[in-house]
């Protein structure tokens, strides 16, 4: 038995193979277009979105803190008619707004840190995406050009042959 060569006697089953090849390469087109979308989605959501969310959300905690230690200093050392013998409420108020202020500088951060890591592990998943898009779009034209020349190639010889001349 021989591997060298191979017994075709119809071009379809060429123009089947080509007709998958193609059909790949636009499951491969789809596929890379998901995964691009979906990390540039992904890094918009956590870069602009989430980020200038948490800025706001700081802008509002900031002001509360700043408003609930007035709120604090007025109750504990203010003017004898503002004065209270218990500001334990607003000592309270001022701890939770101060809370609530860090939590948003460390949401920030994390954010800022996230983000930095996804623009690495893009980076990383671009590369063979984008390899493989240069060789969808370089290599396989050249290919089904080569598969389309053997088609015409195998169709002419078979028009020139006689019918049994293969048995």
């Amino acid at each position: 038995m021989s591997y060298g060569s191979a017994r075709i006697d119809s071009p379809e089953v060429l123009k089947d193979f080509r007709n998958h090849l193609i059909q790949f390469r636009e499951a491969c087109q789809q596929s890379m277009a998901g995964v691009k979308s979906d990390v540039y989605h992904v890094q918009r959501w956590l870069q602009s979105e989430q980020l200038n969310h948490w800025k706001r959300m700081l802008q509002k905690y900031e002001a509360e803190a700043i408003q609930a230690r007035h709120e604090y200093n007025e109750a504990r050392f203010g003017s004898p008619a503002m004065r209270k013998d218990s500001y334990v409420d607003e000592q309270k108020a001022m701890r939770k707004a101060e809370l609530k202020r860090e939590e948003a500088r460390a949401r920030i951060d994390k954010i800022k840190r996230w983000a930095a890591l996804l623009d690495q592990q893009a980076e990383k998943l671009m590369g063979p995406i984008n390899q493989l898009q240069q060789i969808l779009d370089t290599e396989q034209p050249k290919a089904l050009a080569d598969l389309e020349s053997k088609i015409q190639s195998l169709e002419e010889y078979l028009r020139m042959s006689p019918p049994d001349a293969g048995n």
